[in-house]
């Protein structure tokens, strides 16, 4: 049933491009799915100005984002200490940002799995990157900065929730993780499943998201052989970190030495 619907999908989108071009999800201009104009009026984060341990904006040298080690806030919430490492995010979530995940994951346009590809291999690179259209994406990073792709070994996407599966007919963050580890050339390591069904995060506050996924991450039956040494951790959206602290925990009970997170967006 469930490659029926997606087989349906298909077929009804290629009939509504006939019926009804393609238009910008941005702008309602015709041509592609996200025109230049609006690609590059994105609200891009400059990386390196971005808090390395939670990605972000500005919080190269003081993040008000993320609790400093020591700090009271941390002593009064260990369990939000983040377990990743570091941190990235291509944009800040607002904008057109926000309409290219909720019209990818909502609104069935699956075309935009390229666009957040192309977004997340600018960010683990750290350098500009370009779209199937030749689009910019990432305009400027003030300073050179590290390509994550030369120090991992692997890459691992979070998991879509089974009822999420359901609603949607396709896991979307797997569709973007097979073309992410095809343009960065890691492998694809499907370590992780969602293990229960877990209350809507945007209906709870900071400390709520974390305890509602506390757990709800397992280790893939199948994962075959040694767990990677070094992991990119690949998301949608960065709100607070709980999603990403759950599955990194997860990879890091495992195995797996080190876990840096990448995401599409950043709220902040």
């Amino acid at each position: 049933m469930h490659d029926f619907n997606h087989i349906y999908k298909v077929l009804a989108t290629s009939i509504l491009e006939t019926i009804s071009p393609t238009r910008c999800i941005a702008c309602d201009v015709p041509g592609d799915v996200l025109c230049p104009s609006c690609a590059s009026s994105l609200p891009f984060i400059d990386l390196s100005l971005a808090c390395p341990r939670c990605g972000a904006p500005y919080g190269r040298v003081l993040c008000t984002e993320c609790p400093m080690p020591g700090s009271e806030e941390a002593l009064l919430h260990p369990e939000e200490a983040v377990p990743f490492a570091r941190a990235r995010a291509a944009l800040s979530f607002e904008g057109g940002a926000k309409k290219i995940i909720r019209t990818y994951k909502d609104g069935d346009e699956l075309r935009l799995d390229a666009v957040i590809a192309s977004l997340l291999c600018a960010a683990i690179r750290g350098r500009n990157e370009t779209n199937t259209q030749g689009i910019c994406l990432i305009p400027q990073v003030s300073e050179p900065l590290g390509d994550w792709s030369q120090w991992a070994d692997a890459l691992a996407f979070v998991p879509a929730s089974p009822e999420a599966v359901r609603r949607r007919d396709f896991d979307h963050m797997e569709r973007v993780a097979m073309r992410v580890a095809t343009r960065t050339g890691l492998p694809l390591a499907r370590l992780l499943t969602s293990e229960r069904k877990t209350r809507d995060q945007r209906e709870l506050g900071r400390g709520e998201r974390f305890a509602n996924r506390n757990g709800s991450f397992s280790l893939a039956a199948d994962a075959a052989g040694p767990i990677p040494r070094r992991i990119i951790l690949i998301d949608d959206v960065f709100t607070t970190g709980a999603t990403l602290s759950a599955a990194s925990r997860v990879l890091l009970d495992g195995g797996t030495e080190e876990v840096r997170a990448v995401t599409c967006c950043r709220v902040w």
